[in-house]
């Protein structure tokens, strides 16, 4: 669960650093100062970071990768997937259009102020640590779409208001929601995976990337053809779409992983 809060808190911070970045010395300052960013930590895992002891030397490196066909033929991976991929491209379309509404009518923020209410958001984070405890007491499928119902919640609710701190705090309910939502996935995925659960983490993480990647081309393109209320609204829409894949996975299948 630290884990899942570091890479949570990291999608926020990434934003304000390499915005303040971009605005002082320019948009490519950021692409080299993380590169050396990268190019430390490279070396400090290689010297300091412990040596795992190596597991199954002789098995064929190939082997995983042909396992990828038969994680995407088991429905409730798919689910899985499917969620996954929504989770972190709504998070990331939830900034971007956040940022333009907070700049034009009737707020017209500075950047500056804009990046504050950007790392307000980290509030939202702090229910990371606690999902595991929540999903011990609840389970981790009904952990799951409670947060993906609350970020739907916040998202929704943005369009709709104007007054700036309760915008804000629509904002952290969202983020709240989405730290709710990714540890428990990756523990269901983990579930469900069975023995297969090295590559169908692997595949996880490869489709969460992927969503990502496609937040910031589909909120330019809402924003390009409707009005902030309705981009945030279809944002929503599209986040109801994880939340009704979530009720369809049933974990406790993951014995027919087990079986094959």
């Amino acid at each position: 669960m630290p884990v899942c809060t570091g890479f949570l808190i990291a999608g926020i911070v990434g934003q304000v650093v390499s915005s303040m970045l971009s605005e002082h010395y320019g948009w490519n300052a950021a692409f080299y100062i993380l590169a050396v960013v990268y190019a430390v930590t490279a070396t400090l895992v290689f010297f300091f970071l412990p040596k795992g002891g190596i597991q199954q030397a002789h098995a064929n490196i190939w082997e995983p990768i042909k396992q990828i066909g038969k994680v995407f033929v088991q429905k409730q991976l798919v689910l899985c997937y499917l969620v996954a991929f929504v989770l972190l491209m709504s998070f990331v379309s939830m900034y971007t259009v956040l940022g333009n509404y907070l700049s034009s009518a009737p707020y017209e923020l500075s950047k500056q102020e804009i990046l504050s209410v950007r790392f307000i958001g980290i509030l939202g984070m702090l229910v990371s640590p606690f999902a595991g405890r929540i999903s011990k007491h609840v389970g981790v499928g009904i952990t799951l779409r409670g947060g993906l119902l609350l970020a739907i919640i916040g998202l929704a609710s943005m369009g709709m208001i104007s007054n700036l701190p309760l915008l804000i705090v629509m904002s952290i309910l969202f983020v709240g929601g989405i730290a709710l939502a990714v540890p428990s996935l990756v523990s269901l995925v983990g579930q469900v995976g069975g023995k297969m659960r090295g590559i169908a983490v692997s595949v996880y993480t490869f489709v969460l990337f992927t969503g990502t990647s496609f937040g910031p081309i589909i909120s330019l393109q809402l924003m390009n053809n409707a009005s902030y209320l309705t981009t945030f609204l279809l944002l929503a829409c599209i986040l109801c779409i994880g939340l009704l894949a979530a009720c369809l996975i049933h974990h406790e299948e993951a014995g027919e992983l087990n079986s094959q």
